[in-house]
C-alpha cells in the first residue's frame, strides 16, 4: 500500500486562499482547475489575481497574454499549483 505524503499534495481551502491572496499582491501568475456552473473541469494556466473578494467567495483572474478576465468562485478551486484542494 502507498502511503501519502504529509500535504505535500494537498493544500486545505484556508491555505490555498492565503496562496492566492500573496499571489495577488506580489502579481504572480498561478495555476489552477476548476469547475464551471455546468460542471465541466477549466484550467487556468499563467493567469494574473487581479481582485481576491475574500467576503463575496469570489477571484477575478486575468490572463496576461491576451487579457481576457475570468470570476471564478474560490469553492469551485480543484487545483492550485498542481496541488489538490481541500475543505
Amino acid at each position: 500500500m502507498k502511503e501519502e505524503s504529509s500535504g505535500a499534495e494537498a493544500l486545505h481551502i484556508t491555505e490555498a486562499l492565503h496562496t492566492i491572496a500573496v499571489a495577488e499582491e506580489h502579481r504572480a501568475e498561478i495555476n489552477l482547475k476548476a469547475y464551471k456552473g455546468n460542471g465541466e473541469v477549466v484550467t487556468y494556466e499563467g493567469w494574473v489575481v487581479m481582485h481576491d473578494y475574500w467576503r463575496k467567495g469570489y477571484m477575478r483572474l486575468r490572463n496576461p497574454r491576451n487579457g481576457q478576465v475570468r470570476l471564478v468562485p474560490q469553492i469551485f478551486i480543484t487545483e492550485l499549483n498542481g496541488k489538490r484542494i481541500y475543505l
